[in-house]
């Protein structure tokens, strides 16, 4: 994934507006002269719906070419990229996001319900019991709403419009800022909801601008980055890759028991420490760094995607890893004898472990115990 920027904020007066709105009416009718566009619609009714307006901005990346004749820069050729001015003066990024905050505020006007008129049991006649307009709540949601509608540039945020009023909080909405835009569905804006705003800026001290791909891959594993200082961060990232943002989902109990390993250790591991169980990481830290790589070798050599359920399974240490860690911790052979001869052990070993696997899941379907 990239990193998202919001466009840089334009001027954007009376004219340019005008410009713009000439040149989305002329858009529509390109298209619909052409047939790419179909119903009868205008430019206020893509204004006013979400979806029609992604719609539209989708045509447009498909078909840019039919309106270089509208969308063209000062002189006079269509624009190289999305950042470069064009003859309104503002950029194809700013008038995009210009529709989309349009967009937004539209809908989000027409979820204001409108006040009700005054009447009997309003208290015209008895001002006693009149009842005082809830303006705390409407001022709350209004500033809600401006803060959503800040942060709005992209296509992919239209359909998000009402998760974002829905489930995220002003203090979120303005720690998260522009990266707002880095979550590209309800579910991750949903996980992001869980995080306490004080969570967000610490992972961002860790992380940086990479908090972007953890919103957009894994929003739960921001609680995880917020515990990593800047260095252990960048290290997990090094040595895992995308992958870390996996392994940042875990609880902060496991990142304690991953902090006693030497880095060698955990380079061994690797994406290991994205599913293993604490249990079979105990056993095996009875193993120096040549004898874990040996076993784990072999492990994933012979037991391939069956990897992984074993040894997120806290049963498998005690059932099978505990044997093979013991006759590990006493052999005296050199690396490439000792991955030889764990290499044969684990290959009759591995039908074992299928089967194992096979027990354990029909146990938990069953609803037995693993």
């Amino acid at each position: 994934m990239t990193f998202v920027d919001l466009p840089p904020p334009a001027e954007i007066g009376a004219d340019i507006k005008k410009a713009i709105i000439g040149g989305l009416r002329r858009a529509i009718d390109v298209y619909r002269r052409e047939g790419i566009l179909q119903g009868e619609g205008d430019y206020q009714s893509i204004l006013h719906d979400p979806s029609a307006l992604r719609a539209f901005i989708g045509l447009y990346r498909q078909n840019p070419r039919q309106l270089d004749d509208i969308v063209k820069t000062a002189k006079g050729k269509p624009p190289a990229s999305d950042d470069e001015p064009l003859t309104c003066g503002v950029s194809l990024a700013q008038v995009q996001q210009l529709l989309i905050r349009t967009c937004a505020k539209r809908v989000y006007e027409k979820e204001t319900p409108e006040e009700e008129p005054e009447g009997d049991a309003g208290g015209r006649r008895f001002p006693f019991f009149a009842r005082e307009p809830e303006k705390k709540a409407d001022d709350q949601q209004e500033r809600k709403n401006r803060l959503i509608i800040e942060n709005l540039a992209f296509d992919w945020q239209l359909p998000l419009l009402g998760v974002y009023q829905e489930v995220l909080s002003p203090q979120q909405l303005v720690a998260l800022g522009g990266d707002l835009a880095a979550m590209r569905s309800p579910e991750a804006v949903r996980a992001a909801a869980a995080l306490d705003p004080t969570v967000l800026r610490k992972a961002r001290q860790s992380a940086g601008r990479e908090v972007q791909l953890a919103l957009a891959d894994r929003p739960e594993s921001i609680a995880g980055i917020s515990y990593m200082n800047r260095e252990m961060y960048v290290f997990f990232r090094k040595v895992l890759g995308d992958q870390a943002f996996r392994f940042f989902t875990r609880d902060r109990q496991f990142f304690n028991q991953v902090a006693s390993l030497e880095k060698a250790m955990v380079r061994v591991y690797g994406d290991v420490l994205c599913y293993i169980a604490p249990e079979n990481l105990d056993e095996m830290e009875r193993l120096s760094v040549d004898k874990t790589d040996v076993l784990l070798t072999a492990l994933r050599e012979t037991l391939g995607d069956a990897l992984e359920p074993a040894l997120a399974s806290p049963a498998f240490a005690r059932d099978v890893l505990r044997k093979l860690v013991e006759g590990l911790v006493h052999m005296r052979q050199e690396k490439d004898a000792m991955h030889a001869k764990v290499l044969v052990i684990c290959q009759v070993l591995a039908p074992q472990v299928r089967d194992w696997l096979k027990r354990q899941h029909a146990a938990k379907k069953a609803g037995g115990r693993a």
